[in-house]
Order: C-alpha cells, then structure tokens, then sequence
C-alpha cells in the first residue's frame, strides 16, 4: 500500500550519530574510489597451441576467391553472439539436464546455470520431477545453494522463505500479519519440463504457457537399441568449468578416445556376465548428438554409456559435464577406476579446448571453415545454431527490440505501480532501465512492502541479490571455489570503520566510569608484571557495565549499524527510518543471545586494550546474522 503517514523525525543525538556516520562512510569511500577495488580475473594460460582440430585454412594459389562465410567472425568469441545465442536458443529451447534415475527419493535436488540463468529440479513426494528458477522470490536470493542434495523444505537463507518441493511458497517470517500479502502468489518461478520414455530430462525456460511438444524420436530410437531406460543405474558424475566457447566443444570429433574403455569391457571376465544376465547384442560404440548442447555416448558391448553436455556459462566460460551409468546395478569399486580415467581424460580434453580457444581470441581472426568435414553431425549442429539465431534476430529486427522469451512480464496494475514507486524511492529504477539481462523475470502479483520481489533475475548475477554468505562445495568429485559478493563486503568493511572507533570510545568510557577492579588489582597487558595478590572484582560496577552495556550500547549500536548500511546503500532517509523501526527490535532482542555473554568476559577476565579485538571476534558470528537481516 502506499505510504502515506509522515515519518517520525529522530531526536538530536541521534541525527547528531547519523551526521558522523555519513562523514566517517564519505571520507572512506572517496578514498576508496580513488584506486580500484578488485581487479579484473585474467587467465594465466600463455601456452600456445602446437596442434589443434580447427580444420586449417587452405594452402596455394592466394588468387583463390573463397565464398564468403555465413558465420560472423566472432563466432567463437564474441559476446554479441552469446548474447543472441541466448535469447535465440537457451530461453526458447527443449535443453537436456539430467536422467530421471539420479532422482532416487523425494527431496533429491539439482542445481544448474545455463548461460547465466540458475534452475533446479527437484523430486516431489508425488513422484513428478519439477523445475523451478532458483530465485527466491522475495529478495532474488539462491534457493539451493549446492550442486546437488536432498531436502524436503528449500529454504533462503536471506530472510527465511521456504518452499516445498512443488515451488509453493510455505513459510515468509514477518510478512503473516501484512494486509495483502497472500503466499499463493509468490511461488517459485516453475519452468517447462518433460521427460522422455527413456529417462530423459529437457526443460524449456520460455515463459509462455504453452509449448511445442518435444519431438524426440532419434533419441528415442538411439535409447531402445542400446536398452537405455529409466532402470539405468547412475554410476558417478564430475562437472568441470573450462576457458572456452561452448560451441568449441561441439566441434570435436571424438571428445573421449573409447578404445581403451572398449577393451575393458570385453574381457573374458566380463563377456560372460554380460550375455548371461544382460542379454545384450555386441554393439560399437556409438553417439547421438542433443540439440544444442549434449551428447549421448555408448561403449560397445552394452553395459554402460554415459551423456556429455557443454553448458554455457558465459561466451568463455563453459560448464561441462559428465555422467556415467549401467543398464543395471554394477559393482562399483570395480567401475571406480574406469570413472576416474574418464574424468581424467575429460580434464585433459578441457585443457586442449581452452588452449585452442586461447589461440582463437588472441588472433581474432575466424578460419575458412567453420564446420568439420570429418563429422557431419557437427557441421549440421554448427549451422543449426547459426540459422536458429538468425531467425531470431530477424525477428527482433522486424518488432525493433530484443525478444526475451524466459521473461515474465508484469501486469501494469495498481499494485504493479505502486511496487515500481518503491522501488525508486530505494533507488533500484536503474535495475529496471538496464539493457543486460538482470532482472527479466517478474512477478505479475507482488505483495505490499515487498520492494524487490519482483525483481527475478537470470543472468550470471543478481541485481538484487546479496550474496552474505561464502560458500564451499565439494560434490562428487567435483571442488567449487566459494563466491564473494563484493559489495556486500565492501559495505560491511565500510560500516565496522565507521562504528568500530565509537565503540572503542564506549567501552573506554565504562571501563573509566565503573572500573570493574581496583586500580592496583585490575587485570593489565601481558607486557606488565603482574601484582603479587589476587584481583578483586567489582561486582556492582561490573554488573552496572554490563547492563548499560547491552540496553544502551546495544540500542545505538543496533541504530548506528541499521543506518549506515542504509546510507551506503543509497536508500533515502524515510525507507532508513522505516528499516529502523521494522528492524530494531528483532536485532536488539536477538543479540541477548550472544552479547550478554560477550560482556560478561570482556567485563571479567579482558583487559581493557584487548575488548575491542575480543568483541569484533564474537562479531564475526554477529555479522553473518546481521547480513541476513538487513534487507
């Protein structure tokens, strides 16, 4: 609803605080701006390619006319292209992710990014595989937050929203009592998914409500000879991201030699097995390549086969990944082995492809021929990419804008504008005016007080999302480095600069007001010698310290952190004064938990020249809650 009541004005002392704040945050911040904070992530690979698979260009007569190539030259390169590949393909088209036996019990989850757009699904009690955007809907902030897991409620870590595994939205603290407000209406965004006969998994993040049916027959073919189905066992999987285009990968022949996989699996001890339990004709191996990105491969003999997708993460940045399985359950320390040579060979593989991709972007030049003679099947992939975003962007050409198909547009009601108006008064209108694809997704319902749930994105970071958290995860054999949201760092560093010198202030002016010990018997720095007697504790001054310490101190501090936040946020004035009065109390009684504690040691046993370092330690803990409460 719209706010319409005046906002309370602070008394002096307090307005006093926020006028030092504002000086202490501006003279760090024009400091800061003078050097830049973070520098650009270059890759140190300066190898140069001894042989590459790129077909050469031609030698002889230079009379030669040559056709003109239909692929732009920055085909493998440039991001224009990505850009229009994303549109063009990612947000219209069946994409495969998954088979349907790496769901084995409800609640199993996997999280996904293709081409900056974060997805997962997940298995319902129902049975039914869902995919959903993994975007929280009311702050934007990751839902799973793993490659993969199992857990029945998903929930955000940012305020606490959680949803059930078929997207309803089950729990939103704080936003009960708030007329309007209905959880029917903030589910998660659920994408397109169908799964084929034989275990398939394609999703489709075009927002329309209806879709062209799948049409799967190769596929379906390719499956019934080589006895692929849902019985299939999964056997283990790795995801490696690599320094190139994602269509690179597409254009090699052979990504894995098989060979050596082909002699191990028909050994005298294996063969036995196979015709006896299996009953499997002897195949060779074969492939079937998944528009636009996977490949299904199998190993002669019939007993195991496994799928090879290159996701695209950015226009040099490639996620590939790997999955092994069996028509039936296997011995799987006898498999180990051949998984880990697998892997290995996809790390080398990865390697040659950032090495190529490197020679590619240092000469900005594109070869004759795009395509390889030697594989049909990829030079039909090549130009289907091709001819799939030149439609699209003829398209776009005739309507004279960008077509975003996986964007969810809004509604202009009342309730839509009246978001929108809250939106600027937070300073958040240059999200909306942004020519990337942050912030495509939006509601067509939100509601009051939620000042940027509508602000869904799907792109490679989120506008609205502050990222508080640095995260770690080691799934299967895979080692994810963790991710730092830098502004929120940036703010945080900047508000403990500002705060920390008046608390160190604070705790000097109690220590001088209500000395917890004789001036002879207090405890002093290990540089001093110490006093031959035992210290005697000031009891009342020590409780006197601790009471005035977290009513008082706990009041301004709670205060002081709300406002400079707010302040370094650009927020205006009111929308502070509102976060104050809709965030005091929560901080301040939670903080009970911890920081009575805290001043019981700092008061008893710490000198006074180490309380700063010993409170800002137990901050650390204080923090983490403090970066998910503060909106």
């Amino acid at each position: 609803m719209a706010i319409e009541e005046p906002y309370p004005a602070l008394p002096p002392a307090l307005s006093a605080l926020v006028l030092v704040s504002l000086l202490a945050g501006l003279a760090f911040l024009l400091q800061s701006l003078s050097k830049p904070l973070f520098r650009g992530y270059t890759s140190l690979r300066i190898a140069k390619p001894t042989e590459t698979e790129l077909d050469p260009l031609p030698e002889g007569n230079e009379n030669i006319v040559h056709k003109e190539s239909d692929f732009p030259q920055n085909w493998w390169t440039g991001s224009e292209v990505f850009d229009l590949e994303r549109r063009a393909i990612f947000s219209k088209r069946w994409l495969y992710l998954a088979h349907r036996n790496r769901f084995t019990k409800p609640g199993d989850y996997h999280s996904f990014e293709v081409a900056g757009i974060p997805i997962f699904l997940v298995l319902g009690k129902d049975g039914v595989v869902r995919a959903f955007h993994n975007v929280c809907r009311h702050r934007a902030y990751a839902v799973t937050r793993k490659e993969c897991g199992s857990s029945m409620i998903l929930g955000c870590r940012y305020h606490g929203w959680s949803y059930n595994t078929k997207g309803q939205l089950i729990k939103a603290p704080h936003f009960d009592n708030v007329p309007g407000f209905d959880k029917t209406q903030n589910s998660l965004f659920s994408i397109h998914i169908t799964i084929t006969p034989a275990g398939f998994i394609f999703v489709n993040l075009d927002a329309s409500p209806t879709m062209v049916p799948l049409q799967t027959r190769s596929l379906d073919s390719f499956a019934g000879r080589h006895g692929i189905g849902r019985q299939s066992t999964w056997l283990g999987g790795q995801t490696v991201e690599g320094q190139f285009n994602w269509k690179i990968g597409l254009r090699l022949q052979r990504f894995i030699d098989h060979t050596e996989l082909e002699t191990e699996f028909t050994q005298p001890k294996y063969k036995a097995l196979l015709l006896s339990l299996f009953n499997l004709p002897r195949m060779h191996s074969e492939d079937v390549r998944v528009f636009p990105f996977t490949t299904i491969h199998t190993v002669r003999g019939g007993v195991i086969w496994y799928s090879l997708s290159f996701i695209p993460l950015s226009e040099s940045s490639t996620s590939v990944r790997i999955d092994l399985y069996s028509h039936k359950d296997m011995d799987s320390p006898t498999l180990s082995p051949t998984a880990e040579r697998l892997f290995s060979r996809l790390s080398n593989s990865i390697r040659e492809l950032e090495t190529q991709f490197q020679s590619l972007s240092e000469t900005a030049t594109l070869p004759t021929n795009i395509t390889s003679a030697s594989d049909p099947a990829c030079t039909d992939t090549q130009r289907e990419i091709l001819e799939a975003i030149k439609s699209h962007a003829k398209l776009e050409k005739q309507l004279g804008t960008e077509i975003f198909p996986a964007t969810r547009r809004p509604r202009t009601n009342a309730r839509f504008e009246q978001a929108e108006q809250i939106c600027k008064d937070l300073n958040c209108q240059d999200m909306w005016n942004s020519k990337s694809l942050a912030c495509e997704l939006a509601g067509d319902d939100v509601g009051p007080e939620m000042s940027d749930s509508f602000a869904i994105v799907w792109s490679s970071s989120y506008c609205c999302s502050v990222t508080a958290s640095l995260t770690m995860d080691t799934v299967h054999w895979q080692f994810r480095p963790f991710k730092l949201d830098t502004q929120v760092l940036f703010q945080f560093t900047t508000c403990a600069f500002v705060i920390s010198p008046l608390t160190f202030l604070w705790l000097e002016g109690l220590e001088a007001k209500f000395p917890g010990y004789d001036e002879s018997s207090a405890p002093k720095p290990k540089t001093e010698k110490k006093e031959a007697h035992k210290p005697k504790l000031n009891v009342t001054n020590t409780v006197a310290k601790i009471v005035i310490d977290q009513i008082v101190g706990g009041a301004w501090n709670t205060v002081a952190f709300i406002m400079t936040m707010g302040l370094l946020r650009g927020q205006s004035w009111d929308a502070i004064t509102l976060q104050i009065q809709k965030d005091f109390w929560p901080i301040l009684i939670a903080g009970f938990k911890l920081w009575p504690i805290v001043s019981i040691l700092n008061f008893t046993v710490v000198p006074t020249d180490k309380r700063l370092l010993v409170g800002s330690l137990f901050g650390v803990i204080w923090a983490i809650y403090l970066s998910l409460m503060s909106g």
